[in-house]
């Protein structure tokens, strides 16, 4: 929270080892997460705070969250997608995230699958998860998956796709 802000502040907690503990794919938090501008995927349960915080008169309350401030229509949702963009952009133009940290793709998970009974075409040899993308592929084709965000319609999704690069 900052005097922008009028020091409120709204925060989603999850678990840090969702990954290592292999827990499922919290969809509602992550739609939240991504509605706000958040490029990740959170994983396991997790719960939203809002919090009036001014340290410098050393005042600290938590306030109400409800349901009705999840809509991507809320005043604060909107300002939290404005401000994380211009973070993103704003680090990658000063070095501070590389491309790929700042699309949430800092973290990676990757799984070799095991031999199964299946054709050896059609079974994975590789899969896994780098931050909200998901991937697998086989002997001859590459899957990748990206959550789209409600009310994103087709004709605003543009995809480059580079040899070592994928936006």
């Amino acid at each position: 929270p900052s005097n922008r802000s009028g020091y409120v502040g709204v925060t989603l907690y999850a678990d840090d080892l969702g990954q290592a503990k292999e827990l499922r794919v919290n969809q509602r938090a992550t739609q939240l997460a991504i509605s706000c501008g958040v490029l990740i995927e959170v994983l396991g349960d997790a719960f939203v705070t809002r919090v009036y915080d001014d340290d410098k008169r050393h005042k600290f309350q938590r306030l109400n969250f409800t349901l009705r401030d999840c809509s991507s229509h809320s005043k604060w949702m909107r300002r939290a997608q404005s401000h994380n963009l211009k973070r993103r952009k704003s680090y990658l133009e000063h070095g501070m995230y590389s491309q790929k940290q700042a699309y949430g793709l800092s973290s990676s998970g990757v799984t070799v699958t095991s031999p199964s009974d299946t054709k050896q075409e059609e079974r994975p040899l590789l899969q896994g998860r780098i931050g909200q993308f998901r991937w697998k592929q086989n002997w001859e084709t590459i899957e990748i998956s990206v959550p789209i965000p409600s009310g994103l319609s087709k004709i605003n999704i543009d995809v480059h796709i580079w040899r070592q690069k994928l936006c």
